[in-house]
């Protein structure tokens, strides 16, 4: 016996909503208070059997009638499909919610739930997903051949070769790499603005040995999104030559970030961290009093280490590549009074890296 939710008399409230799932061949003496049923149908079901095969002599529950009652039938399709397969077989026939016999045929395609749609993970990076084309079923109620039989079956017939459609996509859980990535160009940045801000917007600014450091918490609160804790470091030595200075430095930061990507089928977190160390060259000219322009160019090496699970497998990515960067930019000070100074700044940054290429192994059930 297989009963949905309460065991006593039918009713319409122990009826609703509940639905009975399947992905493989059930034998039962009665089935009772269902609403929906769902069956996982591959190329291995056999289209000699029942699904459900009900052998008791109580009736089998299906609404046909427009309303919050009606039943729906839901097949989930795993591979194309072909022939004639016999969702439920009912011995004793089926009845509506008030007793009464459903007679054959009645049961037409309006009560298919043409919605549901199967996604197989074919590789990390790829994905198929299947769906029946509803002008290419046929589901319907039939009586047994023999006259004496109250046997009624409810059956679905696919067109040979055309009934399920099937898309190929990228996996979209992937996307968290792309995440891993972008984040590497905030941790960039940041050690751009720490020289702009240290030693080309200082309104006077001092020959010799200069050091800075600066660090904070930043995030991308969107979806996807984004949190990152950032340690920048910097190491210069300036000259001046009449309204021209120019200099050398080294640069060095870490950074610790998570990402959090939605996808079709949830969410996907990850977690990794950078380390970088690079060096570069800048200058600061004075074209009037007050009025200075601005440039550097640098380039470095940035270790990105990442770790994510995509299609259930555990990735441990770790890729060092050379990163380079230039700035042009202008700032005008003035002082405002003898405690505070003030400017208005233009800046462009162009930060670019190697690119991050991965090869990396499957499961027994997914491909790498």
């Amino acid at each position: 016996m297989i009963v949905g939710s309460y065991a006593g008399p039918l009713a319409a409230n122990y009826f609703l909503g509940n639905t009975l799932e399947t992905a493989s061949r059930i034998v039962t003496g009665t089935l009772r208070n269902f609403q929906n049923y769902t069956f996982s149908v591959s190329g291995d079901t056999s289209t000699k059997d029942p699904i459900i095969d009900v052998t008791g002599t109580t009736a089998v529950t299906i609404e046909p009638a427009e309303g919050d009652t009606r039943s729906l039938i839901t097949v989930v399709p795993t591979a194309e499909l072909a022939g004639t397969y016999t969702l439920i077989s009912a011995a004793a026939g089926f009845t509506d919610l008030q007793g009464a016999p459903v007679e054959a045929g009645t049961y037409t395609e309006e009560l298919f739930n043409y919605d549901e749609e199967v996604r197989t993970i074919e590789s990390l990076s790829r994905v198929e997903t299947f769906r029946i084309k509803p002008e290419s079923v046929d589901l319907k109620i039939v009586d047994s051949s023999d006259p004496d039989s109250s046997v009624q079956e409810l059956v679905i017939t696919f067109e040979s070769g055309s009934s399920i459609e099937v898309t190929e996509s990228a996996n979209d859980e992937t996307n968290a790499l792309m995440q891993s990535s972008a984040s590497t160009f905030g941790t960039l940045w940041e050690a751009s603005d720490l020289l702009v801000d240290t030693a080309l917007r200082a309104p006077k600014p001092v020959d010799g040995l200069f050091v800075a450091a600066r660090s904070g918490k930043y995030g991308f609160d969107r979806h996807p999104r984004m949190d990152s804790t950032n340690t920048t470091g910097l190491l210069g030595y300036a000259m001046t030559f009449g309204k021209t200075q120019t200099g050398v430095f080294l640069e060095m930061g870490h950074a610790d970030y998570e990402t959090d990507s939605p996808t079709s089928t949830g969410r996907v977190t990850g977690d990794g961290d950078h380390n970088y160390a690079g060096a570069g060259v800048f200058v600061s000219q004075e074209l009037i009093p007050d009025l200075h322009a601005t440039a550097y160019v640098k380039g470095g090496a940035l270790r990105n280490a990442f770790d994510v699970t995509i299609a259930g497998k555990k990735l441990d990515l770790n890729r060092t590549s050379a990163y380079w960067g230039a700035h042009l930019g202008v700032h005008y000070d003035w002082a405002l009074s003898q405690s505070f100074d003030a400017w208005a700044y233009a800046s462009y940054f162009y930060d670019g890296r190697e690119k991050e290429t991965y090869k990396k192994a499957g499961t027994t059930d997914v491909a790498g």
